[in-house]
């Protein structure tokens, strides 16, 4: 079944392409959470910092949060237009979500669990969030729209209501030549948002692995990553909340490097050592 044609919010006379060239506009942007990509926002001990309240933004219907995928303005704005008219450009940054972007988020947000001290954060900023968004992002990666589960696809900005992949389908409504182009598309941070982010492998410069997921008990009973190589070492990490999956050897939180198992816990949560 074909998406409904985008439905364009009427445009003010201080909107693009009318804003003059090199001035602020008063308008958040998802791009504005990715200095946690980098961990360039500061470290604190004492509780939030002004920079911290950003990322509320993200569990606000009125800012990035949508039912489909984060949105890359805020909703609230006077300007957001997530859609466009057929005839418009297919690749606006002014609302549409887009993989690319959210991938970015997602390790800033992944950082700012495993990097920052939890008394940092504010309480709804937590794994479920990290979960939550992931699951969100996987679900975007179909073909024709998150709830049918056709081919597994990733494409280029998808309708953060709707669930449908805009420039696609506005590019099939006036036939242009290069509307299969999503074919060769991979702005997808996948594998990394798995391994550093929800099962927590986090290597370092020193040698130091630290391994401590997102994982959230009530949802995962199980999960198995093998030969991740890092530093020269092949690495494995195993959870079997009570052996019943993998047998009871493996009851608890493993991490094996070459083969060895090196640190154990009996459930969820953090692992060290020295490759």
């Amino acid at each position: 079944q074909q998406p409904p044609p985008p439905q364009p919010q009427p445009q003010q006379e201080t909107c693009p392409p009318k804003w003059a060239q090199g001035e602020l506009v008063t308008v958040r942007e998802l791009l504005g959470l990715v200095p946690w990509y980098f961990g360039l926002p500061p470290k604190s001990t004492q509780g939030p910092t002004p920079y911290d309240q950003a990322w509320l933004h993200v569990l606000d219907p009125e800012g990035f949060a949508g039912p489909w995928g984060l949105r890359t303005a805020e909703r609230r704005a006077t300007c957001y237009n997530y859609s466009g008219a057929i005839g418009d450009h297919e690749c606006s940054w002014n609302g549409p979500s887009w993989p690319y972007e959210t991938s970015r988020v997602l390790t800033g947000l992944s950082n700012y669990m495993h990097d920052y001290n939890a008394t940092q954060r504010h309480t709804d900023v937590n794994a479920d969030l990290y979960n939550d968004l992931l699951m969100q992002y996987a679900k975007q990666h179909t073909q024709s729209h998150p709830t049918n589960g056709t081919t597994p696809w990733i494409g280029e900005d998808i309708h953060p209501d709707l669930g449908y992949w805009i420039a696609r389908f506005m590019m099939y409504a006036v036939g242009r030549s290069d509307r299969n182009r999503g074919h060769n598309y991979n702005h997808s941070t996948f594998v990394d948002l798995i391994l550093s982010g929800l099962l927590g492998l986090r290597p370092s410069e020193t040698g130091l692995l630290k391994i401590n997921p997102l994982v959230l008990a009530g949802r995962t009973r199980w999960f198995a990553v093998d030969h991740v190589r890092l530093q020269g070492h092949d690495v494995a990490v195993v959870y079997d909340v009570d052996g019943s999956h993998f047998g009871a050897a493996f009851k608890g939180l493993s991490l094996y490097v070459d083969g060895a198992k090196v640190a154990w816990r009996p459930g969820l949560g953090p692992l060290v050592h020295q490759l």
